[in-house]
């Protein structure tokens, strides 16, 4: 039975009981079990902002008064991190962590702007200021793009301080200025789309909720009348977000209605897993009336989880909480006051401290397979072969090769399992490593010399996990954040569950774009500007039998050969590299740039232009092939272009009558010194 929400005498009989920690319940009675117990931690002083790590759910960086403080324990220890107060990173306002690169980290500050950090918050460099492009000092929210595995795209809004919100492609070395029509409070990503709150400037009383899928060019009004406080979006299910509305219900983007309570003044919004990877919690939380609720059905109904958390409406503004997505502990900061609190299910085994070693692995998944397919090359020349010991010193180094691929990816998965009580010991703890394509049940073991419950497994880590989907449609899938469950049984009998979070992602390696034989499926021609035309030639060709043959006869003029579909990562691609056969012809140069795909009616976006001859990547046009190679950095400057969303390739020129040229093996490289 699905129980109403709760009456306004309800809410207010809830803001009376809520600093007596009365748990209201609001059905779904099997919860009930589950509690949140909080507890006042004073090691911290004058709180403010809680970031919980999507890694590593035992590190947590809260920011304070005096600047960030970290625990990396679960909260059993704090440390203050040097040179991080307010004299040098201003009042932080948000942080963001790489979902690559667990020392990748980027916050946003009310009153200094933006700043980044390389090496796990130790120290900070300023990314975003005026001069660099920043339209204002004032950062209310920061996100970064989810596909861009170089960390070097973020959007920091500004709120009511000025008109629209800044960008920048280049981790902060220059901003562009974007959706100038709105001024915005609150922003969420799901992959290539963002959803954001914000306000048109010619309509300064109405709030809305809006999508956009090409970089903010261009925006769908979703829900009207709606001014977004707080924002979740699901570990599970990409499409699913909630969005607190201020003063009133939840907006749930999955039908674009209403949940939850008739009304809360929501202040923080977040999912954690139930203990198992296809399924999920809500939180929203509202300081002044209901405090902490949690639901399992997107808000249809709730329960209350304040048993030791201060509720009141004297609670100042700020006051927030978060938990990490294992929701093992959950973390506030309210009136400046640190609290803790941990859930605690009576009779079955706890766990925490859930950590894989690394908890981030960039899987050579290309490199890999040729080594692969090469290997059962040689094998099947070994069987066919009259001299097998010619053939077998070949397939020695070949084994030794693909060996070096996987000895790099080998995981360790640890966690603690504590017993309900002492009388009881833990029987066993095994870890379902199915979705990375290993058994469904792998036994962990506790060393048993330090008597601290932590049980281990190592594991190597296949590219060839890439190859299919998890077996589970309900929970994450790779490439991208996967959820393993653990499961630990006592001598009672009793099966507790927990989760260990992995990221794993394709490793930066060398593209191939177009070169008109083996990849050219999906491309098209897409007029800019000018008269001009580009082909695919059985003529001219550079390598294989096909080249692109570029005919402009009028400009200046501009086009590109574009993906019509499943456009490019290259954001942590170092080079542009192509091949050009351009006849000698005194005074024509030879721009190049990339674009985003075209969606119906919205217009690309663009990257910068270098000019070939003008800035030096092609010395001199020749009647023979010359490989260019453009660094991506030069491209990737102050422009509205997603470098997750790479569409296809840009050439232009400026001369009134035209040019003619051929290019021949389009790509993209990766440095690989780095």
């Amino acid at each position: 039975m699905i129980t109403p929400a709760p009456t306004r005498s309800l809410v207010l009989a809830a803001c009376i009981l809520g600093a007596l920690a009365l748990p209201l319940l609001a059905g779904d009675e099997d919860l009930s079990d589950s509690r949140i117990v909080w507890h006042p931690d004073t090691r911290v002083k004058f709180t403010e902002k809680i970031f919980p790590s999507p890694h590593d759910p035992a590190r947590v960086i809260v920011a304070t008064r005096d600047g960030l403080v970290q625990t990396l324990d679960d909260a059993q220890t704090w440390a203050l991190i040097p040179n991080t107060g307010r004299e040098v990173l201003g009042r932080i306002s948000d942080l963001c962590y790489s979902p690559y690169d667990e020392n990748e980290l980027c916050l946003g500050s009310k009153d200094k702007g933006v700043f980044r950090s390389s090496d796990g918050a130790k120290t900070w460099v300023n990314a975003g200021s005026v001069e660099t492009g920043l339209i204002s000092l004032r950062v209310v929210r920061l996100a970064c793009q989810p596909g861009d595995r170089s960390f070097a795209t973020y959007y920091a809004l500004h709120g009511d301080d000025v008109a629209g919100m800044s960008k920048t492609i280049d981790g902060g070395k220059s901003w562009s200025k974007i959706s100038e029509r709105y001024n915005f409070s609150d922003i969420l990503l799901r992959g290539t789309e963002f959803l954001m709150s914000g306000r048109l400037i010619a309509e300064d009383d109405v709030w809305s909720v809006s999508s956009s899928r090409d970089g903010g060019r261009y925006w769908l009004e979703r829900a009207r009348n709606a001014q977004v406080v707080a924002g979740a979006a699901s570990h599970i299910n990409q499409d699913r977000l909630w969005f607190g509305i201020q003063g009133g219900r939840i907006l749930k983007s999955h039908g674009w209605n209403m949940c939850g309570p008739e009304s809360g003044d929501w202040q923080s919004l977040f999912t954690t897993f139930t203990g198992r990877s296809d399924q999920e919690l809500l939180y929203a939380y509202d300081p002044h009336g209901l405090g902490l609720i949690m639901s399992k059905d997107s808000f249809n109904t709730w329960l209350t989880e304040n048993d030791g958390l201060f509720i009141n409406r004297l609670i100042k503004e700020g006051a927030n909480i978060y938990a990490p997505a294992t929701g093992g502990t959950f973390y506030a900061s309210i009136n400046g006051q640190l609290y803790v609190g941990h859930r605690t299910i009576p009779e079955i085994p706890a766990f925490s401290q859930q950590k894989a070693s690394p908890s981030i692995v960039r899987v050579p998944h290309s490199g890999y397979l040729e080594a692969s397919g090469e290997l059962h090359a040689k094998l099947r020349e070994l069987s066919e072969a009259r001299y097998a010991g010619r053939v077998a010193t070949k397939l020695h180094k070949t084994i030794k090769d693909l060996s070096q691929w996987s000895a790099k990816l080998s995981v360790n998965f640890t966690v603690r399992v504590t017993p309900a009580d002492e009388a009881r010991k833990i029987k066993s703890v095994s870890i379902d490593l199915s979705p990375l394509l290993g058994p469904n049940q792998v036994e962990m073991f506790d060393d048993g010399k330090h008597g601290d419950g932590v049980y281990g497994v190592s594991f190597a880590i296949t590219p060839r996990c890439f190859d299919r989907w998890a077996p589970d449609d309900h929970g994450p899938k790779l490439p991208g954040q996967t959820a393993l469950n653990v499961t630990a049984v006592d001598s009672a009998g009793k099966t507790a569950g927990g989760i260990v979070l992995l990221s794993v992602y394709p490793r930066a390696e060398n593209m191939t774009l177009w070169n008109g034989d083996s990849i050219r499926h999906g491309f098209m021609f897409m007029p800019h500007e000018g008269e001009c035309t580009f082909s695919e030639v059985e003529a001219q060709p550079h390598g294989g039998t096909h080249s692109l043959h570029v005919s402009a006869r009028q400009g200046p003029w501009s086009g590109g050969w574009t993906l019509d579909f499943n456009p490019k990562n290259v954001s942590d691609a170092d080079w542009l590299a192509f091949w050009i056969k351009a006849p000698p012809a005194g005074g024509r140069d030879i721009k190049v740039s990339l674009q985003t795909p075209e969606y119906g009616a919205e217009a690309p976006n663009f990257t910068s232009e270098v000019w070939l001859l003008k800035e030096g990547y092609l010395k001199e046009r020749k009647d023979e092939y010359q490989l260019v190679k453009v660094p991506l950095k030069k491209l990737f400057v102050v422009t509205g272009f997603q470098p997750d969303q790479c569409g296809g390739i840009v050439f232009g020129g400026s001369q009134t009558d035209g040019d003619d040229f051929y290019v021949d093996d389009v790509g993209f490289e990766v440095n690989k010194e780095k």
